[in-house]
């Protein structure tokens, strides 16, 4: 990569510095499933493309390790510029999903080797010592999903309003398991991340970038500043920052319903990417 490339110079940015990237929904209709649509956590298209096109080049390794729904899959598009690319994901139900989109880029003309799908927590597949090229990927964060009782019970007025549209199906695995890394406390989170960060360290070959995208937390009032304890992390592991941006996130469905809740949000999300000497 050179060091002059710039990253998303296309699109316009606010006062702060933070990209604005347009709304994916159209595109996402157009690439993926119906049932993917409800996911709440679907990282931007644009800004994955963009993340794509700033740290790899054509026929390069990437890896999703949580992967939801399959977003990465468009890193496979236009063939004669592909990608291949690993998407690990913990969830039966997403997982599925996964393959009902696989199947939609198949459909395009994409090659089967290029898409490889695992399910499992990821832990239970790194580290594939230096094989990755890049790893981009977009983790929860601790207690995301922990708003006292009302997440606790999947029929209460604060559930249907978070989730609208999902299936019982998907809101049961979505929450239920104990692997759910929303679901931890912050000290649990922190000692599993910690770990995942060092096996993908591993997995990379060397010269080889991980960008997480992420973003702080409201914690009675008071933002909590992850990206922080990410780069602390990322570093104590062997990983050196190579560069660090953010987007403007204000009107996602999600954070709309939050609001609407009386619930802070965070309205910014940090773009931090990593490289393996």
């Amino acid at each position: 990569m050179s060091d002059a490339k710039t990253f998303a110079p296309q699109y316009p940015r606010t006062e702060e510095g933070w990209i604005i990237f347009p709304r994916d929904v159209e595109w996402r209709k157009q690439l993926f499933s119906k049932e993917s649509m409800s996911h709440p956590a679907k990282l931007n298209l644009w800004l994955q493309q963009a993340i794509i096109n700033y740290v790899s080049k054509p026929g390069d390794k990437l890896l999703d390790c949580m992967s939801g729904t399959g977003s990465i899959m468009i890193a496979t598009l236009p063939i004669e510029h592909a990608r291949q690319v690993y998407l690990i994901e913990d969830s039966p139900y997403f997982h599925k999903l996964q393959c009902q989109n696989k199947e939609l880029f198949l459909a395009k003309g994409v090659p089967d080797a290029s898409i490889t799908l695992l399910q499992g927590p990821c832990q239970d597949y790194l580290p594939l010592t230096g094989f990755f090229d890049h790893v981009i990927f977009s983790p929860p964060y601790a207690d995301m999903l922990n708003h006292g009782d009302a997440a606790k019970d999947l029929d209460s007025e604060f559930m249907k309003s978070m989730f609208p549209n999902w299936e019982r199906e998907s809101l049961v695995d979505y929450l239920g398991s104990s692997k759910n890394l929303g679901r931890m406390t912050a000290f649990y989170y922190n000692q599993t991340m910690a770990k995942i960060y060092a096996l993908l360290l591993e997995s990379l070959r060397p010269g080889g970038t991980m960008t997480t995208v992420l973003r702080d937390q409201m914690k009675g009032g008071k933002r909590v500043a992850l990206s922080d304890w990410v780069m602390r992390t990322c570093i104590r592991a062997g990983f050196e920052l190579l560069y660090w941006e953010k987007r403007e996130c204000s009107n996602t469905g999600f954070k709309q319903r939050l609001r609407a809740q009386g619930y802070e949000t965070v309205n910014d999300e940090d773009v931090m990417g990593f490289i393996k000497p």
